[in-house]
């Protein structure tokens, strides 16, 4: 069915109810149509086998729609690779997963938090929208604000390594090959792992950074082919492990650096005073300056 076909097919009432039904959000990167950057939408099909039906069908906003165009083409394929490093943390380990980098934007077209239940509810937690515009705010507020933490995602053992790109085309997995400087290369299908490409940890950081006005890299920790019993494990120890820097700490740092920079020349004077305060404002905790060198919490 060609592009002409399909509009008169989905007319007005038919796209309101896709929309409606995907809460006014890309399907593919979860931006609300009302903050992308220009009014273009795409209609995909979910089931690349299957024809052009209500059930069948998403919108995706324009930025999406240019990044997977030409992907329905007949005898092509849109396959993406990235370049890291893969870790074997332990002799003797099963588990192993590929450290690089990738632009934010890209990544949240394949990869999505994960839903996966073990006795009681959802192992991952939902997507708050105050959280995701915290790190947008961040990243805003300063142009040395970045975020080093990678965001851990995990293939699902159902994508399995394929042997070479040309298996691609048949069934969902991914590649592996070996380059020159030691590195190791990462090709897949992104229309094809999508469902099964789940966000571990990170997942609003990623979203936050994906909804720039530009391009953001973040650093990516891929697990290969991970079951879901696994999957639920790695949540738990990376979330259940974290720690805030005590208020005290936090004081004793703003104060040193903060002596520092008034016994500076005005064009050394460290920012960072400002730029934690900045932050902290962005997220929940409050701190707030009372005079030079003495700080109060509330």
């Amino acid at each position: 069915m060609d592009s002409v076909k399909v509009a008169r097919a989905f007319h007005a009432r038919a796209r309101f109810l896709v929309l409606w039904r995907q809460k006014g959000e890309c399907a593919r990167c979860s931006i609300k149509f009302y903050d992308a950057p220009d009014e273009r939408l795409f209609l995909f099909r979910k089931n690349q086998g299957d024809v052009y039906h209500f059930l069948n069908v998403e919108i995706g906003c324009g930025a999406c729609g240019d990044l997977h165009a030409g992907a329905e083409e007949e005898g092509s394929r849109y396959v993406i690779s990235y370049t890291g490093i893969l870790v074997e943390q332990r002799p003797g380990a099963q588990v192993k997963f590929l450290v690089f980098v990738a632009d934010a934007k890209e990544v949240v077209g394949w990869a999505e938090a994960d839903n996966i239940k073990l006795d009681r509810g959802n192992v991952q937690r939902e997507l708050v929208e105050s959280r995701w515009r915290q790190i947008r705010k961040f990243f805003n507020a300063s142009p040395n604000n970045v975020i080093p933490t990678s965001v851990t995602i995990a293939l699902d053992e159902s994508i399995p390594q394929a042997e070479s790109v040309e298996d691609l085309a048949n069934a969902a997995g991914f590649v592996l090959e070996d380059t020159a400087n030691g590195m190791t290369k990462i090709t897949f299908d992104p229309e094809r792992i999508r469902g099964a490409a789940f966000i571990i940890d990170g997942q609003h950081r990623l979203k936050g950074m994906s909804m720039l006005d530009y391009d953001v890299k973040v650093p990516i920790c891929l697990f290969l082919s991970l079951p879901k019993v696994e999957r639920a494990f790695q949540f738990v120890t990376i979330n259940n492990k974290s720690h805030k820097v005590p208020t005290g700490n936090l004081k004793a740092l703003l104060a040193n650096f903060e002596d520092r920079s008034e016994s500076a020349e005005p064009a050394h004077r460290h920012p960072l005073p400002l730029r934690i305060i900045r932050q902290q404002s962005t997220c929940s905790m409050k701190i707030r300056r009372a005079h030079s060198t003495s700080w109060s919490t509330g």
